[in-house]
């Protein structure tokens, strides 16, 4: 499950992190706006990253999702930073941003397979709140969508 937890961060991170290079290459921007923009990261929600997004682009990751949720995400994202970074020892700085009131530090970081099917199912939803904005603002090509329903269904018989 502690892999699962940072191999899910780090695709949700890197599939929002094209789509936000999309943007710059897309959109008229200034050169400060679209150096901000290339340095976003997407594995910290309550980062300038969400707030940029929602404010520049009106792209809201979040939406639809409850606090609660929210709240477990942050706690998996600062998780995932112990796995990845710290071999799964808890770290001051995971006490003081994850929320986990029964953290102490120094102690190894198990993971559950349920905490990690409900993360993955939420940063699906966030995922699917980018795209679909993301799709509001550049419309896709519908003849190239087509064909490749086509040719599947082709395939199939």
């Amino acid at each position: 499950p502690e892999a699962a937890v940072g191999q899910s961060v780090s695709a949700f991170d890197a599939a929002s992190r094209d789509l936000a290079k999309q943007l710059v290459r897309r959109i008229p921007m200034k050169t400060a706006r679209k150096e901000a923009l290339s340095r976003l990261v997407f594995h910290d929600v309550e980062s300038e990253t969400f707030k940029r997004l929602k404010d520049f682009f009106d792209l809201n990751p979040l939406r639809g999702i409850a606090d609660k949720d929210a709240r477990f995400i942050r706690l998996m994202m600062e998780r995932r930073h112990v796995y990845e970074h710290n071999a799964g020892v808890i770290d001051r700085r995971y006490i003081e941003l994850s929320g986990d009131e029964e953290a102490v530090e120094g102690n190894l970081l198990r993971e559950n397979r349920e905490n990690a099917h409900r993360l993955i199912g939420l940063l699906t939803r966030m995922a699917g709140n980018i795209d679909k904005d993301f799709h509001e603002i550049f419309t896709p090509t519908v003849w190239p969508i087509n064909y490749f329903k086509e040719r599947q269904k082709r395939a199939s018989r």
